[in-house]
């Protein structure tokens, strides 16, 4: 068989995954699993040398980096935060909002990161009744749609 440019890539990823010992896994992380990796999360100092605190971090940055993506190209709104937010203060702010809505923690980590940052960034009032990612967990009109 001829390795061309694309096998390549492929037969390094499938090396990586047979001998890594680590199984690549489809699951959705749960707020409880968010909280776990965060708990020694405790700014920028924390972050290095520590692979909870890296993922609660990187983790954190990552659905940020997506909503920032969908809001630009859906010309929506999730929440109102600055242009450009210290990373480390939003994995603050979601490790708080994790610890503080405990009975939430069974829902999808990516939707209390929002949850979090849409309360901790609040846009303009939505009107009564109106469903957002959001209040869709902590039972608070949490706003953010434009």
């Amino acid at each position: 068989m001829r390795e061309g440019p694309v096998l390549k890539p492929v037969l390094a990823v499938l090396f990586v995954m047979l001998f890594s010992g680590t199984a690549l896994s489809a699951e959705v992380m749960s707020g409880s699993s968010l909280l776990l990796e965060c708990q020694e999360f405790t700014g920028q100092a924390s972050f290095r040398g520590n692979p909870s605190a890296n993922t609660c971090h990187s983790y954190v940055l990552g659905v940020h980096d997506m909503i920032q993506d969908f809001e630009a190209r859906n010309q929506t709104t999730y929440y109102c935060g600055p242009q450009n937010p210290d990373t480390y203060q939003l994995a603050l702010i979601v490790k708080k909002f994790l610890q503080d809505h405990a009975t939430s923690l069974h829902y999808s980590a990516s939707s209390l990161v929002l949850s979090a940052l849409s309360e901790a960034y609040p846009c303009a009032k939505m009107p009564e009744g109106v469903i957002t990612p959001g209040n869709a967990f902590t039972g608070r009109d949490l706003r953010g749609y434009r």
